[in-house]
């Protein structure tokens, strides 16, 4: 399948494209997060994200298969350690003694829903 790249990631001394958006690390929608819709699509130009991020200026799409974000209609993957947070609530990962101790801890908690 080809592909357009876009000239940014086009390097002229090499004729290469580099591996990572430079955008990757400074996504200027990160900010703008405030809830959680699912779309079972792709990132596609007619996929229903891509059409959801240009009508309603909606820009950051997390897949849940890879964990990975991505801003559209731009369609580069962000990277930015201040999502972890939303990956591990999404799945969490325990250690054999953490989950040896569930039974045994009388912790109360609330949920937010």
């Amino acid at each position: 399948m080809l592909t357009a790249v876009p000239s940014h990631l086009f390097s002229a001394k090499n004729g290469r494209v580099d591996s990572e958006d430079r955008r990757s690390r400074h996504c200027p929608y990160l900010d703008t997060i405030n809830s959680f819709s699912p779309f079972p699509t792709g990132r596609g130009l007619k996929s229903h994200a891509y059409i959801h991020s240009v009508q309603f200026s909606h820009h950051v799409f997390l897949n849940l298969h890879t964990l990975k974000f991505y801003c559209l209609p731009d369609n580069y993957e962000i990277i930015d350690s201040s999502l972890e947070d939303i990956t591990y609530v999404l799945k969490p990962t325990f250690t054999k003694q953490q989950i040896a101790n569930l039974d045994k801890q009388a912790k109360l908690s609330r949920a937010y829903d």
